[in-house]
């Protein structure tokens, strides 16, 4: 690994630069996931425009399938999400 400075407005930065196929693969991978992203949803519209198979599936059947917009602060009072429970989510949830 490298280690070179850039000037900023005056200032050096210290800056790394990683030699070896790893660091190419991350930086891919960071940028084609952002791609891939924004083109989920208009992917996902022009399925949903050209299949019923894909607009029956999209349809849900049970209106509890979706969580609520809101909810009543009383309804919520005392209540605690634990996720995990493993060893420490264990102790937790006998506390």
């Amino acid at each position: 690994m490298k280690v070179k400075s850039i000037a900023i407005r005056g200032a050096m930065f210290p800056i790394i630069v990683a030699v070896g196929f790893g660091a190419l693969a991350a930086i891919f991978s960071i940028a084609l996931n952002t791609a891939l992203f924004k083109f989920i949803e208009p992917m996902r519209k022009l399925i949903l425009e050209r299949s019923s198979a894909a607009r029956k599936l999209e349809h849900r059947l049970d209106d509890l399938d979706e969580l609520p917009q809101s909810t009543d602060r009383v309804l919520l009072a005392g209540q605690v999400v634990l996720l995990g429970y493993g060893r420490v989510g264990r102790r937790i949830a006998i506390a």
